[in-house]
């Protein structure tokens, strides 16, 4: 499975991070797939995962698109885990059509929506992250509204959990992860406890993300913008990208220690 593959790269690496990669608006189809394969060529070897979104290539027109799936092969071929966010997308083709590893979708259409997403990516031993919480400033005006005796946006993670509870790889992580970006660390916490099963994605500094982790320092992907962002303020340098991820990797072994 998927993400038992992510773990064995998170492993190896001892770098829990998934860089996220977007056009730049001045950028264009070609200048951009020029820019994210010497970014990948750099960062191989020492950043697991690399995270792209559908809906910032489209901007681009077909030639984005073609970008996009190019660059999505080509990290593969490095052997980067992928990661392709079509959460604010309305995908017609088969998620499998695109040559990525795992896939982020939103929640917030139910099971419905779900349940043949997750058959779709165990035929093509793939994976999910299912969007429960974002980092928006605005998320709290309805993801963390209440419930019940839970959070909308725990209630969107429990569905994950409960959809992928029988579908489990050899670490024993079901192929439904779930997105928890901009939870507070203490919530983070308990999160872990209660989607023991669910691998996370997270995002937010080092000393409020290590909750995210188990105590074997496993279960969780950091995804982080900063060495793209470092790497264009740079002039599209690179290695300034690496010495970025280097950083932030230095930051999170300060509180995890990845077994």
């Amino acid at each position: 499975m998927s993400f038992d593959h992510l773990q064995s790269l998170i492993k190896t690496t001892k770098c829990p991070l998934a860089i996220q990669l977007s056009p730049a608006g001045e950028e264009t189809a070609g200048s951009f797939l020029s820019f994210a394969r010497n970014l990948v060529d750099e960062l191989r070897g020492v950043v697991p995962a690399l995270r792209l979104s559908l809906g910032d290539c489209a901007r681009l027109g077909w030639q984005g698109i073609q970008a996009l799936e190019e660059l999505l092969s080509y990290a593969g071929e490095k052997g980067i885990f992928t990661l392709l966010d079509l959460s604010f997308c309305d995908v017609s083709a088969p998620i499998s059509a695109f040559p990525a590893d795992c896939f982020i979708v939103s929640g917030y259409l139910g099971s419905d929506s779900l349940t043949p997403l997750l058959e779709e990516c165990r035929k093509a031993e793939k994976c999910l992250f299912v969007l429960a919480h974002t980092a928006n400033s605005s998320a709290w005006e309805l993801q963390d509204l209440v419930a019940g005796d839970r959070l909308v946006y725990q209630v969107v993670g429990d569905l994950a959990r409960r959809l992928g509870k029988d579908d489990l790889g050899s670490l024993g992580y079901s192929r439904a992860g779930i997105v928890a970006e901009g939870v507070y660390p203490s919530d983070l916490r308990t999160l872990r406890k209660r989607w023991e099963q669910n691998f996370l994605l997270v995002s937010g500094a080092a000393g409020d993300v290590r909750f995210a982790f188990d105590r074997y320092g496993r279960g969780a992907l950091v995804s982080t913008v900063e060495p793209v962002a470092a790497a264009r303020a740079a002039d599209g340098t690179p290695s300034t990208a690496l010495e970025r991820a280097k950083a932030l990797r230095d930051e999170l072994k300060q509180y995890i220690t990845i077994l």
